[in-house]
């Protein structure tokens, strides 16, 4: 029997075994566990965070929406088959592609019967925006009191009354495997030392490893462990290591969900994650230090924060804006959340004013000027950094309407921001079952994953820029049922 670290650490008293261990109480977790409970089985989930704000309920305290390529779980088969292979350009695999939409509608049956109330795509009740300097513990618009976090507490509370047990501050060393390598229960740690818990079936619903700057830079890019980091603190990839370690196969590990511009100074001033910029860098231009553009603007943060990472320009650049944009209905709302929570906002009246104030290069009067013309004449496509005249649109596969502007009205505004990372989506392949998979495509005996853990099953490739944001939470219901349902029955 395999382990990977030392013998001589076991607490053998400790020792304690399940039939169904899950590890990680994200969303995926509270969802598998309750179902294999449901279906019988004994069930131990162990996260390695503190029961407080961010457990339950792992990254649904950012992504509160339940939705598959921005449509309701109950819409009709078809139409969220379509809308997937959208919004993965057809990279979506075909056999979980099939999984996911026919289960859907039960799984979506599934959660309103344990507490999910929806508007829409959106959790109910929920606040009315994401910046963080008003939805964290204690702010105007504390998530807690949201559906999401609710539900999740309710998941939690429905796992004790069924008889299944919750380890907090417990973390997932390695796996325990057999001679045939299949996985016979895990390694893990409390505050005591690390003891072994057997299992007939393990069900992996950890994060991603957007706080594990190796990682990072090994998988994403050289720099890439300098971007901003929205993510909860567990996600340090454990899982992910853990997986390897026992030749699981991955896929798109190099994906992360660079999906928001952030102000600069949201690397000292955790207040302002959340305070989106995607809409004034849409309408207006992004410029590097010299003050020359470099990218199309309406690629959007998803394509520009990857080029970024890769480039010379991995950290820093601004965006300029006039006052016409400014007061843009989608614009104004961004910049005054910028204001509230202490953002950095270079004005001037004067566009040579304005670089010296926001320390780029005197080339900024040249490139709005170029650009103003461009814009005049209808072609900005056939600049040498072309601008279309559309956007592309997060999580439909497709480009929207975006009429280009000109930055001619003062006063002028710069915005220093940096590309963030919200999440990692790389993962272990699983098959239809959420049974992980080894590099000959065989299943590991025993070992099932879902939520964070499988989104590279499912996401449309690091090159694609619709990417894996197929819906994080409704992966996780869906393939958390599946996992829980198969492993239940091993």
């Amino acid at each position: 029997m395999h382990t990977a670290l030392a013998d001589l650490q076991v607490i053998p008293e400790k020792e304690r075994s399940c039939d169904v261990l899950v590890v990680g109480m994200g969303f995926s977790g509270p969802v598998a566990a309750v179902r294999a409970a449901e279906s019988g089985a004994k069930v131990i989930v162990i996260d390695k965070q503190p029961k407080n704000w961010w457990t339950p309920g792992g990254i649904t305290m950012i992504h509160a929406e339940l939705h598959l390529a921005f449509r309701t779980l109950d819409q009709p088969e078809e139409e969220l088959e379509r809308g997937l292979l959208d919004c993965t350009d057809g990279m979506y695999p075909r056999d979980l592609l099939d999984a996911t939409v026919k289960n859907s509608h039960r799984a979506y049956q599934w959660l309103q019967e344990h507490g999910g109330e929806f508007n829409g795509i959106r959790f109910h009740p929920q606040g009315p925006n994401r910046v963080w300097g008003r939805i964290k513990p204690g702010g105007i618009y504390d998530l807690a009191n949201t559906g999401v976090k609710k539900l999740t507490l309710g998941l939690e509370a429905q796992l004790l009354e069924r008889g299944g047990e919750v380890l907090y501050e417990t973390k997932a060393l390695n796996f325990v495997t057999g001679t045939k390598g299949e996985v016979l229960g895990v390694m893990a740690r409390d505050g005591d030392g690390q003891f072994k818990i057997n299992a007939k079936s393990v069900v992996l619903c950890a994060g991603g490893y957007g706080e594990n700057a190796d990682m990072l830079v090994k998988y994403v890019g050289a720099k890439a462990d300098e971007v901003i980091r929205w993510v909860g603190p567990w996600s340090t990839g454990d899982g992910h290591r853990m997986a390897e370690e026992i030749d699981a196969q991955t896929r798109s590990m190099g994906h992360a969900a660079f999906s928001h511009y952030y102000s600069m100074d949201a690397y000292h001033n955790e207040d302002l994650l959340g305070a989106y910029l995607d809409a004034p860098a849409n309408h207006g231009i992004i410029v590097d230090r010299d003050g020359h553009r470099f990218v199309d603007e309406t690629l959007g943060p998803r394509i520009v924060g990857p080029l970024m990472t890769k480039t010379s320009i991995y950290k820093t650049a601004w965006i300029i804006i006039d006052e016409t944009i400014r007061n843009m209905p989608d614009v104004k709302p961004r910049i005054d959340d910028l204001i509230e929570f202490g953002g950095t906002l270079h004005v001037a009246d004067t566009l040579e004013e304005l670089a010296r104030q926001a320390g780029v290069g005197p080339g900024l009067a040249r490139t709005v000027e170029e650009f103003n013309g461009a814009v005049a004449s209808g072609t900005t496509t056939l600049l040498d950094v072309p601008k279309n005249d559309q956007s592309f649109a997060i999580g439909t596969g497709r480009m929207s309407g975006s009429k280009v502007f000109e930055i001619a009205n003062g006063p002028f505004y710069a915005v220093p921001f940096a590309n963030g990372i919200v999440t990692t989506y790389g993962g272990v392949v699983v098959n239809t079952d959420a049974q992980v998979l080894d590099w000959d495509g065989k299943p590991i005996p025993n070992l099932y994953a879902a939520g964070q853990s499988i989104m590279g099953s499912v996401c449309g490739g690091t090159e694609n820029a619709a990417g894996a944001y197929v819906g994080y939470q409704a992966i996780c219901l869906i393939f958390g049922l599946l996992a829980a349902e198969s492993a239940a029955r091993a």
